[in-house]
C-alpha cells in the first residue's frame, strides 16, 4: 500500500510533534513553560497521533502524566498508564500539545490550587476550564481577523450612497 501525500505530511508532523516532546521533563520544559493557546492549537491532534504512531503518542502522555503525578505525590490515586488512557480516550479533539499545556498550567495552579490528590477528576476540571479558554480564544482571534478585514470606515455607508445604490433596483419593481 501506497501512503498518500497527506499521509506522508501527516506522519512527518506526527513524529516532529512527539520527537519535540520526548525530552528529560516535558512539563517543565521551556518550550512548554512559553506555549500560548495560539500555538498548542497549531500541533497535530491527539487522535490524529494515534492513528499514525499508537506507541509514540501513548509513551509521551504516559510520560507527561507520569511527572504529573510524581510532582503532586498522587502514586496510591491513580496511574500514569490509567490517567494517559483517559485522556486519549476523552479528549481526542485536543491538540498533542494543549494536552501537554493543560497538564503544565493544572501543576503551575493555573486553574485554582490542587487540594489533595490528584484524580482523573481534576484533571478532567481542567481540561473543561482550558476548553472555556481556548472557545474564548478562538472567537477573540475571529473578532481580530473580521475587524483587520474591514475597516470601520468602509463598513459604514452615508444615507445619500446607499440611496444612490438601491435607487435602480428601486425603478425596476
Amino acid at each position: 500500500m501506497q501512503l498518500s501525500v497527506k499521509s506522508k505530511t501527516d506522519m512527518e508532523a506526527v513524529k516532529t510533534s512527539l520527537q519535540s516532546l520526548k525530552s528529560s521533563s516535558i512539563l517543565g520544559s521551556k518550550r512548554v513553560n512559553s506555549l500560548t493557546i495560539s500555538e498548542a492549537m497549531q500541533s497535530v491532534q491527539i487522535s490524529k497521533a494515534e492513528r499514525i504512531d499508537r506507541n509514540g503518542t501513548l509513551a509521551v502522555l504516559i510520560q507527561a502524566c507520569g511527572e504529573l503525578i510524581k510532582k503532586t505525590g498522587s502514586q496510591e490515586t491513580c496511574t500514569a498508564s490509567d490517567m494517559a488512557n483517559m485522556i486519549l480516550n476523552t479528549f481526542w479533539n485536543f491538540k498533542i500539545d494543549e494536552i501537554v499545556l493543560v497538564l503544565h498550567w493544572g501543576l503551575m495552579g493555573r486553574f485554582g490550587k490542587l487540594y489533595g490528590k490528584l484524580t482523573e477528576m481534576v484533571v478532567i476540571d481542567w481540561f473543561n476550564q482550558y476548553d472555556e479558554k481556548r472557545d474564548q480564544q478562538i472567537e477573540d482571534e475571529h473578532i481580530a481577523k473580521k475587524n483587520a478585514m474591514f475597516d470601520r470606515s468602509e463598513r459604514t455607508m452615508s444615507t445619500e450612497t446607499a440611496w444612490k445604490a438601491i435607487t435602480p433596483f428601486i425603478k425596476k419593481l
